[in-house]
């Protein structure tokens, strides 16, 4: 393919790492959806409210948490998929280093592309996502 196996492999398992950042926090989600609807139809509208709340800062606190484990150990993240100290490795883990980065500074940010609730289009989500290809495509 374009982007070669190595960029491929290191994607991979960035994306099932990263993934994790915005599961845990959709699950939140989807409990405080129906937190805040048994409130409001309890007519509870502060209780609602902290519910809401609540969900949003423990939503915050874990992707907060997930970026800095993947700011600051991608290493050991990465030695849970492969062997680092493997020669045939080395090209992948490399990769995956940046890619983490990327990863931990965008949390969340990647949606679909058809997205139209971050800004005005899905361009702006798009771009970023294919962003960290750029200089590593020609690198291949």
């Amino acid at each position: 393919g374009l982007l070669g196996a190595n960029a491929l492999a290191a994607h991979q398992l960035v994306l099932n790492c990263a993934g994790v950042s915005f599961i845990v926090p959709l699950g939140l989600a989807n409990a405080a959806t129906v937190r805040v609807a048994m409130h409001l139809g309890g007519d509870r509208a502060a209780a609602a409210r902290q519910a809401g709340f609540v969900a949003l800062a423990l939503g915050v606190a874990f992707m907060s948490a997930t970026a800095i484990l993947l700011w600051t150990e991608p290493g050991a993240i990465i030695r849970l998929y492969l062997d680092s100290g493997n020669p045939a490795n080395r090209p992948i883990v490399g990769i995956a280093r940046h890619l983490f980065v990327i990863a931990a500074l965008f949390p969340g940010l990647r949606r679909h592309p058809g997205d139209r609730r971050r800004c005005c289009s899905g361009r702006v989500t798009f771009i970023v996502s294919l962003a960290p290809w750029a200089p590593r495509a020609r690198a291949e």
